[in-house]
């Protein structure tokens, strides 16, 4: 439905990244031009992830990363700002949502 060049150029990170929904958004990001980066918790899914996702575009790397950990996110994000210059989307898919207002979440 999308042209296979939507998102060229575009570096994403996804976190939550190393499986399900997580997962599927970094294929169709990659599929459709991103540079694609994620980042979970559990360094065994993101091998996993990474193996599959690799082949299929400009993948660039994971990081382990738990989002309540403000220093860790900060690190992710230099890294990232390191490699490329520059980070233009990112999709929050790590977590638990509950309904709240913004002002009213916790960083953990």
């Amino acid at each position: 439905m999308f042209q296979s060049d939507l998102f060229k150029d575009q570096k994403v990170l996804v976190t939550g990244g190393g499986s399900g929904i997580g997962l599927a958004i970094a294929e169709k990001l990659l599929r459709a031009g991103a540079e694609v980066f994620i980042a979970s918790r559990k360094q065994e899914k993101l091998a996993k992830a990474a193996e599959m996702l690799a082949p299929l575009g400009h993948f660039g790397g994971y990081f382990v990363c738990d989002i309540r950990n403000i220093e860790q996110v900060q690190a992710v994000a230099a890294s990232i700002n390191e490699k490329t210059g520059r980070l233009d989307i990112v999709i929050n898919n790590a977590g638990g949502q509950l309904p709240s207002v913004a002002e009213a979440i916790s960083k953990n």
